[in-house]
């Protein structure tokens, strides 16, 4: 049995209960994998090992990364289908994100999917070899066009931080493709709100929309993907570095 994932976290009990449903088939050689990109493999490792810490007789337990499983498959006799999963994989994780033009940075419906593509290689960016935080959609609560976020843990004690990269055109009367949002639930959001509002760079640029602090994104045009990646994953470290007073 194979449980393949490419960003999005493994379920609460969701290999735990693929495990008994191996054990219950008997006295046959049988295998769970989790099938996760290679920068996800430790956290994923960690995961598996909890959720079956004692595999039954005749079964194997392991982690397969994206990358070594098309090495694999690749020589003599590889087939299309091979190539085309692993084109859509490399798309999917945003290998071959296109340089995006001022035009279309303005026409944000245009290139949702892509600047969702962003967001996410800019979360794993910035922990990387970690389990990979929610993410999920929201329709709007005053207009159709609602908004796509991933969460961003911190690696500091408050464990309570509410920190998302977000895709959306606008948040209240302001404008941009991608924001970073501080929910109100989040423990520390007063002290949050009074640091950024004293910075000199993102007081004039905060946004309060939908019960929540959104300080805007700069996606760069026409930058290669890789670039384009670390620019963004820069200003939102930069954004939360003020945020926490650093």
């Amino acid at each position: 049995m194979i449980e393949g994932k490419l960003s999005a976290p493994f379920g609460d009990g969701q290999l735990a209960a693929y495990a008994r449903v191996l054990a219950a088939v008997g006295d046959h050689d049988r295998a769970l994998l989790a099938l996760v990109p290679h920068r996800s493999a430790p956290a994923a490792r960690e995961i598996l090992a909890a959720a079956v810490p004692d595999p039954p007789a005749k079964m194997a337990v392991s982690v397969v990364t994206w990358e070594s499983l098309f090495a694999a498959l690749d020589g003599e006799g590889r087939t299309a289908d091979v190539d085309q999963l692993q084109a859509l994989y490399e798309a999917l994780r945003g290998k071959y994100l296109q340089p995006l033009s001022g035009a279309e940075l303005a026409e944000w419906r245009q290139i949702r999917v892509t600047l969702e593509a962003i967001a996410d290689q800019v979360t794993l960016q910035l922990r990387p070899g970690q389990r990979p935080n929610p993410s999920g959609r929201e329709d709007g609560e005053d207009d159709e066009v609602g908004f796509w976020y991933r969460y961003i843990s911190r690696d500091t004690p408050e464990k309570g931080v509410s920190l998302a990269v977000v895709v959306r055109p606008t948040a209240g009367s302001r404008s941009a493709p991608m924001w970073v949002r501080y929910s109100t639930r989040t423990p520390s959001y007063p002290s949050i709100v009074a640091n950024l509002e004293a910075s000199d760079c993102y007081g004039p640029q905060l946004a309060r929309w939908a019960g929540a602090l959104w300080v805007p994104l700069e996606v760069p045009a026409e930058t290669e993907a890789a670039e384009m990646i670390s620019t963004v994953a820069e200003q939102v470290a930069a954004i939360d570095a003020a945020a926490q007073g650093i």
